[in-house]
């Protein structure tokens, strides 16, 4: 596939995804994708790691059930060959606290004759667990004096 082609499914599958409409995204997700989210399991609301189209669905599903969608942007694409990357960040509202909380995100993109085949994201997970939790996470002595670290 050429890259702009690639390029637009990203952008195209972004917004879908933001605004709600899942028939695209649907359309685009390979019946076998591998789904993996690098995150905090304990504050996810799904299993961070999925396989095949339904269950990445679901997954969804629980996200929309689970969280309101404030704002969101891509910053960067990246399209090399079937592979995108993607630097961007979302705001949302966690439906059951009413805290927001918002994280960038790198997203790693694998597509095969027009469907994502494979996808992984990263992103500040100390963060966004010290947003949802509303409290910050205290870190042993070690974390804040470097200089005590010996090589």
């Amino acid at each position: 596939m050429p890259r702009e082609i690639i390029r637009e499914m990203v952008y195209r599958a972004y917004d879908a995804y933001w605004l709600g409409h899942r028939d695209f995204v649907d359309d685009m997700l390979d019946d076998d994708i591998d789904w993996t989210f690098h995150g905090p399991a304990e504050i996810l609301p799904f299993p961070n790691h999925l396989h095949g189209k339904a269950a990445v669905l679901a997954a969804f599903k629980t996200i929309d059930e689970t969280t309101e969608s404030l704002e969101n942007k891509i910053e960067f694409v990246l399209v090399d060959g079937e592979h995108a990357a993607v630097i961007g960040e979302r705001k949302f509202r966690q439906r059951s606290s009413g805290r927001v909380a918002q994280y960038k995100f790198v997203a790693l993109h694998v597509y095969r004759s027009s469907r994502l085949v494979e996808y992984q994201l990263f992103l500040d997970s100390f963060g966004l667990a010290q947003q949802l939790l509303g409290c910050k996470i205290e870190l042993p002595a070690l974390y804040h004096d470097q200089s005590e670290v010996k090589t």
